[in-house]
């Protein structure tokens, strides 16, 4: 499990890109907006109301499915906080985007792909000791992390992951 944590900070530091998060947020255009604006309705207890989430159609509700935005709304409201307490312009309209780049509630998106990521391992490597040994458990791991694209998209578009 050791290596496994290891592989994972190594691809975090080849992958991710921390200056990102000011210049872009880490969200790009497509399904990032719906999946974020999801998370936020829940974070700032405004679900099923939309109307002040920038989803990219306006008048109609997002796209992409509510199940990554409900998965990462408790880190998304736990980072929210700091917005709160900061008095960052995305806890009243989320319609510009320009919130979003200063925002640790986009910040507790990121972490949450992370964070399920991680576990998703650890759950992985937990089922897979019930039937191997732990050496072949650790490389099934690391060849699956190493030979998919699922890392790429954690850290390089992690509102858009497939994690979820």
């Amino acid at each position: 499990m050791k290596n496994i944590t290891i592989l994972i900070i190594c691809m975090a530091f080849l992958l991710f890109r921390p200056y990102q998060m000011q210049s872009s947020g880490m969200l790009y255009k497509g399904d990032d907006f719906s999946y974020f604006a999801h998370a936020t309705t829940f974070a700032f207890f405004t679900f099923p109301d939309y109307s002040i989430e920038n989803y990219g159609i306006e008048g109609k509700l997002p796209k992409a499915s509510i199940g990554p935005g409900l998965l990462a709304a408790p880190f998304v409201l736990c980072f929210s906080q700091i917005d709160r307490l900061t008095g960052n312009d995305i806890c009243i309209n989320r319609k510009n985007s320009k919130n979003y780049r200063s925002s640790w509630s986009l910040f507790g998106f990121v972490f949450s792909t992370l964070f399920y990521f991680y576990i998703s391992c650890i759950l992985l490597y937990s089922a897979l000791r019930h039937e191997f040994d732990s050496q072949t458990s650790q490389w099934t791991v690391i060849g699956i992390l190493m030979l998919q694209g699922i890392p790429l998209y954690v850290f390089r578009r992690p509102i858009f992951s497939h994690v979820y």
